[in-house]
């Protein structure tokens, strides 16, 4: 583990976000992608590449588009007793995801399906809170309440505070990932966590395919908008992560 983070920081490129980046590009594909240290710099043409070259390329006539859309819908009828004509391509999934339920019913699919769902999104004011709670907590005390904490104080334990209460507050994040506003859309982004599984059971291993599934786990590691990460896109680089 020392060595592993050693390695990490010899390079000011590569950090926890883009590390976090190529892990999910490998358990989705399951491909082995090499040295990460070799990937900064590649575009997102360049990553495709790398993965399909690992990848089975057997022309098959199923599109895997439509085989996760169907399967995830077979599997919210079954764990929201929903008919099928309640679920819709178009369908918004603030409108069949009860915010209280969202995590629940995020693991009764997984469980159903046995895919990988995509992670939720924090809110900004979730993140505004977890960083800046802990010192507004501290500065009420030392002004409300008149306990004797200094400003070194106040600081050092904000920094202490934010990882228990960021924990605490991960319940809260339930924000649908960017790019995930429909079912339709949702089961784009399950078939890009999951691309590796689909194609080793229907085939359709795509160079194109391929590449958007990549843009769309870039999007929803990143919370960048899906028309903002090109061909040429080039990764961490190019979308602010270290």
């Amino acid at each position: 583990m020392a060595l592993l983070n050693a390695d990490r920081e010899r390079d000011p490129v590569l950090r926890e976000d883009a590390w976090e980046l190529f892990e999910a590009m490998e358990a989705s594909f399951g491909v082995e992608l090499g040295d990460y240290y070799g990937l900064c710099g590649m575009t997102v043409k360049e990553l495709t590449d790398r993965i399909c070259e690992q990848g089975d390329s057997s022309p098959s006539e199923v599109c895997l588009s439509s085989v996760s859309f169907y399967r995830l819908r077979r599997a919210f009828m079954e764990v929201l007793d929903f008919p099928r004509e309640r679920i819709r391509p178009s369908t918004l999934l603030r409108d069949l995801v009860p915010w209280r339920e969202r995590r629940t019913i995020w693991r009764s699919v997984e469980e159903v399906t046995r895919w990988r769902m995509p992670r939720f999104m924090w809110p900004l004011w979730l993140v505004a809170l977890a960083l800046f709670g802990p010192a507004a907590f501290l500065i009420s005390l030392r002004v409300v309440a008149g306990l004797p904490i200094s400003g070194i104080w106040i600081g050092i334990g904000s920094v202490v505070l934010i990882f228990p209460v960021s924990w605490a507050l991960g319940r809260l994040a339930r924000t649908f990932p960017v790019g995930a506003k429909t079912f339709g859309e949702l089961a784009e982004l399950v078939l890009a966590r999951n691309y590796g599984a689909f194609a080793r059971e229907f085939g359709g291993w795509f160079e194109e395919d391929v590449l958007q599934a990549v843009r769309r786990l870039i999007a929803m590691m990143t919370s960048i908008k899906l028309e903002k990460i090109s061909d040429g896109t080039r990764v961490p680089q190019d979308l602010n992560i270290y």
